[in-house]
């Protein structure tokens, strides 16, 4: 069991379609929106050996952002186009989840080398609250103030990969793990990349620590009544973590 913090640099687009399927503008949620670039998160993960060569892991952490910008170009968010000019405030809350079947292909006292196959969750969200001169659903002008929100989209998407673990010295092991999978279906379609690394240290019998950085790529396409969303979602950053050996 794993549990520390994430610490992620975040490139983020989005586009929302309108409710009768006109294409929603492609935007930047750091540059258009003014949604922070860094974030820092809980992370929490198990990895349970049930079987000399056989392992279930199990990651969970949340990504929310937010932030206040001005509109420096027209956009279509939406139903709703937002001027030049307009008072922006925007969130996104992002949640990943991964659950992981590993097979240990190779393996010795010191080296193993596992093949992967599992799904991530992902939940994503944003909201849109513009103050100025405002269109709904290609009426006229108006000034005022209106909120766009897309739905909550899930994306269950299956990865394949492999992960090598090494103790290169007592009480030390470094972990590399690559996780992708690209999927289509009816309603929805996306790709995904993960490479993790990290390097831990066993304190005791019972606890330990570590360090290492994530990377994460994540392509989604939600079809909708009339429309839908797409979504392009990118971080990479340190995390530390303690684990607790069973």
């Amino acid at each position: 069991m794993a549990f520390g913090g994430f610490f992620p640099t975040i490139e983020s687009t989005l586009s929302y379609d309108g409710s009768d399927g006109t294409p929603g503008s492609e935007i930047d949620l750091s540059d258009d929106l003014g949604l922070n670039e860094f974030s820092a998160s809980v992370w929490a993960g198990l990895n349970w050996r049930f079987l000399p060569r056989h392992q279930l892991q199990i990651e969970w952490f949340q990504l929310n952002q937010s932030g206040d910008a001005t509109a420096v170009r027209d956009f279509t968010f939406g139903d709703t186009t937002i001027s030049v000019g307009a008072a922006l405030s925007s969130k996104l809350d992002f949640n990943l989840g991964r659950i992981t079947y590993g097979y240990a292909l190779l393996r010795d006292e010191k080296y193993q080398f596992s093949l992967m196959a599992g799904a991530h969750i992902a939940t994503a969200k944003a909201t849109v609250t513009a103050t100025g001169q405002l269109s709904v659903g290609g009426g006229p002008p108006f000034t005022g103030t209106q909120t766009e929100s897309t739905s909550t989209y899930t994306f269950p998407l299956p990865h394949l990969g492999g992960q090598f673990t090494y103790e290169f010295a007592p009480r030390w092991a470094l972990q590399l793990t690559l996780l992708a999978f690209a999927l289509e279906l009816s309603d929805y379609k996306g790709t995904l990349i993960e490479a993790d690394g990290s390097v831990a240290y066993q304190l005791s019998e019972h606890f330990g620590l570590g360090a290492g950085i994530k990377y994460f790529n994540l392509n989604l396409r939600a079809k909708r009544s009339g429309g839908g969303a797409e979504f392009d979602y990118q971080f990479l950053g340190p995390a530390v973590f303690g684990y607790i050996p069973f």
